[in-house]
């Protein structure tokens, strides 16, 4: 599912779900051990971020899927999230 079968996954924005009532929102951000972070999406609701951590794709120990690596690069990396 996410994020290494190429496709881009949309999830709505939280802000768009309550209009008079400031939620708090969170990123997900790929974690690289060697090199830069990256921050993946943003404005999801938590549940929508633990989500996508929850997926064994999301990490660089628990990944078997080939394209994930080639997407992330070889060396320790995780997908992790964060209050925006």
């Amino acid at each position: 599912m996410y994020p290494c079968e190429g496709e881009k996954v949309s999830f709505p924005r939280a802000s768009q779900n309550l209009i008079f009532q400031k939620m708090t929102t969170y990123q997900t951000i790929l974690f690289r051990f060697n090199g830069p972070n990256k921050v993946l999406a943003r404005g999801l609701t938590l549940e929508q971020a633990q989500e996508v951590c929850r997926d064994p794709n999301t990490s660089s120990k628990t990944c078997e899927k080939a394209s994930c690596f080639k997407r992330w690069g070889d060396g320790p990396w995780f997908v992790g999230y964060d209050e925006d």
